[in-house]
């Protein structure tokens, strides 16, 4: 399978599927997309999970195109949804200045978009409806995840939404482009845990993003407690922990508080580095979930690995 000629495949087809509903918003923000995902000039893999996934299963064709378009218009509309539903839009993306209903109904033409591009793919019947049936499932568990972020102080709370939010969508479409290739399960289940693994590992480092912005702690703001902050909040015996606690609660009510002063503290409490350590745990269960195949089948994701901890 030659990436770069999916790479292409999977763009004109989300252009060809976009073109039918002659929609100038939706065609903004795809274009914004695949100019991100394709102008960088070792542009990322991650972009083509299932694709990767389904040559990782043993895939030689470029059957996998639908799915792995389907799985990116499927991100882009999460990511304008998020954005809507935390209104911090950050960047030069085109819904940023949008009004929220605007910016919403794109995010919903998305979805049905991506579910045209799934209806392209050639499979048996069997392995399009089980198919259809995970994603169908997993939007479920991501807008139940969605709708109950953590509003207090709590790691599992923290790691469940993670899962709900990240895990499942990236297990279930590295799952997906591997069943398209394959019905055993030792493969597939290898694929749906890298999967989970890395979208855990990420959402991880987007926290850890969020404490430099911008805008800077913009989950904080909107109430949720991710993962630095219940780190940090969890070391009740550290000197400077009631002093972190007014700092956050005052930038929060929009007091004038220098994000320096609060990153700071963070620093001194090691909490970046607790959360690093936390993303290498799930590092090397993606490792681990990759010992089955060849160097050759998982050096594709290795790559893709290795581009998302750099």
């Amino acid at each position: 399978m030659d990436i770069h000629s999916v790479r292409e495949q999977v763009s004109h087809l989300i252009r060809e599927v976009a073109a039918e509903v002659e929609w100038p918003d939706i065609d903004c923000a795809i274009e914004q997309t695949l100019s991100a995902a394709t102008s960088a000039p070792r542009p990322s893999m991650l972009p083509l999970l299932p694709a990767l996934t389904y040559l990782a299963a043993g895939g030689k064709g470029e059957a996998a195109v639908p799915i792995t378009a389907s799985w990116l218009v499927y991100r882009l509309a999460a990511k304008v949804l998020d954005d809507v539903a935390d209104e911090d839009a950050s960047g030069d993306v085109p819904w940023r200045n949008w009004h929220k209903s605007r910016a919403m109904n794109v995010g919903l033409g998305l979805i049905f978009l991506a579910q045209s591009c799934l209806s392209r793919m050639q499979a048996s019947a069997a392995a399009q409806r089980e198919i259809h049936e995970a994603i169908s499932q997993m939007l479920a568990f991501m807008a139940r995840g969605q709708a109950h972020p953590p509003t207090k102080p709590d790691l599992e709370d923290y790691m469940r939404y993670t899962y709900l939010k990240a895990g499942v969508f990236f297990g279930t479409f590295a799952w997906a482009g591997a069943r398209l290739q394959t019905r055993n399960s030792r493969i597939t289940r290898a694929l749906l845990d890298f999967g989970s693994a890395l979208g855990t590992l990420i959402q991880i480092y987007d926290d850890l993003d969020d404490l430099v912005g911008p805008p800077i702690m913009s989950d904080w703001l909107s109430g949720v407690y991710t993962l630095p902050v219940i780190y940090a909040l969890s070391q009740v015996e550290h000197p400077r922990q009631q002093q972190l606690v007014q700092l956050l609660e005052a930038y929060k009510a929009g007091e004038s508080v220098p994000p320096r002063d609060i990153l700071e503290i963070f620093d001194d409490m090691g909490v970046p580095a607790q959360c690093v350590h936390l993303a290498q745990l799930y590092l090397r269960e993606a490792e681990h979930a990759l010992h089955i195949f060849s160097s050759a089948q998982a050096a594709p994701l290795r790559q893709l690995l290795n581009e998302k901890i750099a």
